[in-house]
C-alpha cells in the first residue's frame, strides 16, 4: 500500500467526524481538511519509521515529523488526552484542565493571560506537505474546537492561524522558516502585530524609544542539521534587530518556550536582539520580562515562572499581563507532559 492510499484509509478510520464545525451533512467521503490529518499522519509515520527528525515536502519547507504527528492525531484533550500524548504520565497528558487553571490562579493575582499557540507550519504551508492542497481555508479542526472550549472556560487565546493565512496570500517571504522549526522574521513580526494589539491601550504602553536596525541571517536551521546534507543550501531570514533589553520590572511578561528566544537569545538560536521579546517591546514602546526556556514550554515554562515568583514576593505585584507563547505541537508531544503547578508559594 502507497502512503497516499495509506492516508486515505486513515481519514476514514482513523479521524472522528468533524460536522460539529459546519461541514456539509450530505457528504460522502472524507473532507479536504480530513485528508490533510491523514496525510499529516502518515507523513509524520513515515519520517519516524526512517529514522529522520525532518520530513523533506515541496519548495525547500522541512517539515518536524513529531508536529505532523500532533496534527493528525485529532482530538488531543479530554477523554482522548492520553491517547494523543506522547507523555508516559497519564494525568499529566490533559492541556486543557492545566490552561484553565492557570488561567484561573493569574486572574486570581490581579494578571491577564493571553495564550498564544503557535500554529503548525503545514497548517500554514499545508500545499507543500501535500501537492495541490488548498491554502486559503483552515484544515486544524481541532485546534479549532480545542481554542473554543478554552475560550468558553475564560481562557483568553490569541490564534495567529487566520493572520497567518491571510498573509500567506500576499507576497513575501515565508512565514516560517524553510529549514527551522521556528517562524520567519515576517512570521515573527506578524505575530508580534497581533499580540501587540490584543494587549490594547495602557497608561505604561508608549513610554520607552526604540531603534531597529534591518539585517539577514543565513541560518543552520535544526532541520536542516537533521538530514545531514551539505548539498542543500542554508536558507537566509531578514530580521529586524531592536535595541530592547529584558526588564524584570515591566508589566508584561513573555513567557513559553523557544519560540520566546529565537533570533533574541544567540548561538543555537539564530541571531541575538532580534526576536519576540525585542519586537514586542517596540511595538508597545516598552521593554518586556522574558521567561523561556528552550525544551518544552508546556510544564517546564510554567516551573521556571514558579521558581522566579517564589524568589520574589512583590513579583506578582509588578505584572499585568503574561503573553503565554508556545508551539501548538506540545499539545500532544511533550514528554513533560502538563501538569498544574502553583505560581507562586
Amino acid at each position: 500500500m502507497n502512503w497516499n492510499s495509506f492516508s486515505l484509509l486513515l481519514s476514514l478510520l482513523v479521524l472522528p467526524s468533524v460536522a460539529v464545525l459546519g461541514e456539509s451533512p450530505g457528504s460522502t467521503g472524507p473532507t479536504p481538511a480530513e485528508i490533510f490529518l491523514a496525510h499529516s499522519h502518515g507523513r509524520g509515520a513515515q519520517a519516524a519509521e526512517a529514522g529522520q527528525m525532518a520530513y523533506v515536502g515541496e519548495n525547500g519547507f522541512l517539515f518536524l515529523g513529531a508536529e505532523l504527528r500532533h496534527i493528525g492525531k485529532a482530538k488531543f484533550w479530554g477523554s482522548e488526552a492520553v491517547r494523543a500524548s506522547e507523555t508516559s504520565l497519564a494525568d499529566a497528558a490533559d492541556p486543557f484542565p492545566v490552561l484553565v487553571d492557570f488561567h484561573q490562579k493569574l486572574e486570581a493575582e490581579g494578571v491577564r493571560l493571553i495564550f498564544v499557540p503557535v500554529p503548525p507550519k503545514a497548517v500554514i504551508y499545508p500545499d507543500a506537505l501535500v501537492p495541490d492542497s488548498p491554502y486559503d481555508e483552515r484544515f486544524d479542526l481541532f485546534h479549532q474546537m480545542f481554542y473554543r472550549d478554552l475560550r468558553a472556560a475564560g481562557v483568553e487565546v490569541l490564534d495567529l492561524t487566520d493572520a497567518f493565512l491571510a498573509a500567506r496570500q500576499e507576497e513575501g517571504e515565508p512565514l516560517y522558516c524553510r529549514q527551522d522549526t521556528h517562524w520567519s522574521g515576517r512570521g515573527l513580526r506578524i505575530a508580534t502585530a497581533a499580540i501587540a494589539e490584543a494587549i490594547g491601550d495602557a497608561d505604561w504602553r508608549n513610554s520607552e524609544n526604540f531603534e531597529s536596525s534591518e539585517m539577514t541571517v543565513e541560518l543552520s536551521g535544526d532541520l536542516w542539521a537533521s538530514l545531514q546534507d551539505d548539498a542543500i543550501e542554508k536558507e537566509q531570514v531578514t530580521l529586524r534587530g531592536v535595541n530592547a533589553v529584558v526588564d524584570p520590572e515591566s508589566p508584561v511578561l513573555l513567557l513559553g518556550d523557544s519560540h520566546t528566544l529565537v533570533f533574541h537569545s544567540g548561538g543555537d538560536m539564530h541571531a541575538r536582539d532580534a526576536g519576540l521579546p525585542g519586537n514586542l517591546a517596540m511595538a508597545l514602546g516598552r521593554n518586556v520580562d522574558l521567561i523561556g526556556v528552550r525544551g518544552s514550554g508546556s510544564t517546564s515554562a510554567r516551573l521556571t515562572l514558579y521558581r522566579r515568583a517564589a524568589r520574589d514576593a512583590e513579583f506578582w505585584d509588578r505584572k499585568q499581563v503574561v503573553v503565554y507563547c508556545m508551539t501548538a505541537r506540545d499539545f500532544t508531544e511533550s514528554i513533560d507532559g502538563w501538569r498544574e503547578l502553583p505560581i507562586k508559594p
